[in-house]
């Protein structure tokens, strides 16, 4: 009896130790290329609203097509809330930041599969929808796109950096 409790004892320190999910994680993907640089855009807001936060567009690098599936922020500080993604046509230009009322004359290609063909640029590009939960400043260092290629999901972190602040913006 005492040995069945410390097998079983040591099988539950096992799984805490190596962590149990409640589903699988999405392994990291390299088929994008999409980069701000070193460019961290600021905006001043009031707590409440939202700013959707217009990401570069994407190359697929890879020798198959991708089909991005979603967007969010990476780690979003807790005065900042991820409320959704959308994605937009950048042939006449992109939006480095907007409200739904300006993007509303605009469709939303989110809502369909967003398909992009191999070793292929897109003129494409998503929006991370960010809420002001509460007063003060806040930074988002980077963002993270999902796709799913040849049946395979896949998540990618993209390098742009965006900082938050309640009105009046604090420099």
């Amino acid at each position: 009896m005492a040995r069945r409790a410390l097998t079983y004892a040591t099988v539950v320190a096992g799984l805490l130790l190596t962590g149990v999910s409640a589903g699988p994680a999405s392994p990291a993907g390299f088929a994008l290329e999409s980069s701000c640089g070193s460019v961290v855009d600021k905006y001043g807001m009031r707590v409440g609203e939202e700013l959707w936060i217009g990401l570069p567009v994407l190359e697929n690098h890879a020798d198959a097509p991708i089909t991005v599936t979603g967007a969010t922020a990476v780690h979003p500080p807790a005065g900042l809330r991820v409320t959704g993604f959308s994605a937009y046509d950048g042939s006449e230009g992109t939006a480095l930041s907007a409200d739904a009322a300006m993007m509303r004359p605009y469709e939303n290609l989110a809502l369909k599969p967003i398909r992009i063909p191999a070793r292929t640029a897109t003129t494409v590009y998503l929006m991370v929808h960010l809420r002001l939960t509460r007063p003060g400043s806040y930074t988002v260092d980077s963002f993270q796109v999902a796709y799913a290629k040849e049946g395979h999901r896949y998540t990618q972190t993209v390098g742009c950096g965006a900082e938050l602040s309640s009105l009046p913006y604090e420099d």
